[in-house]
């Protein structure tokens, strides 16, 4: 199962890498069901999925899309990661059409995943402080007690 996978990718974390528009979520995870990769959204990130897919496959996938929607290569340095990633061809095709199961009910219901904070400054606030000027109790005498 994908969702038992430890790790999960980002796509827009990945089309940052090579420099390309990134696909949606949903062309993506049809894209590797297409390959016959199960598939499942994480609840970490709202662009990020788990797949049981090699790490080969997943940027294989990356690279067809880019085959489709090409890079401006001036935006790219020779000497980067990103060129030498880009200059290899994909081992594989795959399909990008949106498949009707790649959309999951809970999604197709439209159910809130990613709550916004209700307002601003929610959540945690900083830690108690000492006041200065506290009261103490005072002795019968008058002075404090030490």
């Amino acid at each position: 199962r994908a969702s038992q996978n430890p790790f999960y990718y980002c796509t827009d974390k990945m089309s940052g890498f090579a420099h390309c528009t990134t696909p949606s979520l949903l062309a993506f995870k049809s894209a590797l069901m297409n390959l016959g990769y199960q598939v499942s959204f994480t609840h970490c990130r709202q662009n990020a999925f788990k797949t049981n897919a090699t790490n080969q496959v997943v940027w294989d996938v990356l690279r067809c899309w880019i085959k489709e929607n090409p890079v401006n290569m001036k935006k790219v340095k020779e000497t980067s990661p990103s060129a030498v990633f880009l200059s290899k061809e994909p081992s594989l095709e795959t399909n990008f059409k949106i498949r009707p199961d790649a959309n999951p009910p809970s999604r197709q219901k439209r159910l809130v995943r990613y709550q916004v904070n209700p307002e601003p400054e929610w959540g945690p606030k900083s830690r108690a402080k000492k006041r200065i000027g506290r009261c103490e109790p005072e002795s019968r005498s008058g002075k404090r007690e030490r």
